[in-house]
């Protein structure tokens, strides 16, 4: 098989991929957003956070699916300006993962002693930080002294040089993040242990079932994002290795919350079952509506 089969190959599997979860996972963050259940729980919002920086990650890695069945990047501006975003993105996705892990502890422990309403105020600030460390990572890159481009060559991200400073501070923002969040978990983990499976709030002790399931979907994702970072800084910069890691990027960012939301939460696996039904009836109604106008 020649190289120009090849790259049509891995190009089109990095668009279907990434494409053919991007619906699903935006109908539960729709679902998260519009529905009282979840809106009003901090924890839910948070999460929603991390969706949408995850499938702004997994869009961009389709566009760079289409950008290697078409063997061009279209123009330099264009791909500096989506490597900056998904950096960006990244970045504020794995701060995320550190706001959530507070957000844990806050529950099962700290909620004796500081007010829900006191609480809420300290993780908007934090989720809007991660948002804004996000954004300087894009505007850096978006400067002539930074650049993170996609190889056509390679099938992957690369840092041009790869030596920067910026890969740098990537380096540091994710690891002191993952292992902040780590710390966390740990002492989350504990207070569990010695409280046997119940969490204290302000009007006694009640047993915290679906708080547990939101730490275990939590721990899992922060355990696979610790994988996917020593994975990335630790393969063998070839060309297999980077199609392995680009490959594990997605099912990490695009199939393992929607999955874990759908086997975990029946409440979000009715909703996204009816909000499907009713995208395919509405499918199905308005090509008859159309000819009957016509």
């Amino acid at each position: 098989m020649d190289s120009r089969s090849v790259q049509i190959y891995i190009g089109s599997g990095y668009f279907l991929l990434s494409a053919s979860i991007l619906p699903v996972y935006l109908c539960i963050l729709w679902i998260f957003l519009t529905e009282s259940a979840f809106k009003n729980n901090f924890s839910y919002r948070i999460m929603t956070a991390i969706g949408v920086a995850q499938c702004t990650l997994i869009t961009i890695t389709a566009i760079n699916g289409i950008m290697l069945i078409c063997n061009s990047q279209f123009s330099y501006h264009i791909d500096k300006v989506l490597m900056a975003i998904l950096e960006g993105a990244f970045n504020a996705s794995v701060l995320l993962l550190l706001v959530l892990a507070i957000n844990r502890f806050y529950i099962f422990y700290a909620i004796r002693w500081i007010p829900m309403k006191n609480a809420k105020i300290v993780f908007n600030l934090l989720v809007g930080l991660s948002w804004m460390v996000g954004l300087a990572f894009t505007v850096v890159l978006l400067t002539p002294y930074a650049d993170l481009r996609f190889s056509l060559e390679e099938y992957g991200n690369v840092f041009v040089p790869a030596d920067t400073v910026v890969s740098t501070l990537v380096l540091l923002c994710s690891t002191c993040a993952l292992g902040l969040a780590f710390l966390f978990y740990m002492a989350t983990v504990l207070v569990i242990v010695r409280r046997r499976f119940t969490v204290k709030t302000g009007t006694g002790t009640r047993l915290a079932s679906s708080e547990i399931r939101l730490f275990i979907q939590g721990v899992v994702d922060f355990l696979f994002a610790i994988a996917i970072e020593v994975f990335f800084y630790c393969a063998p910069r070839t060309t297999e290795w980077m199609v392995a890691i680009e490959v594990a990027f997605v099912l990490y960012n695009g199939y393992l919350n929607p999955i874990a939301y759908i086997l975990i939460n029946r409440r979000v696996r009715n909703s996204l079952t009816h909000t499907m039904l009713f995208i395919k009836k509405r499918s199905v109604t308005e090509p008859s509506l159309f000819r009957s106008r016509t």
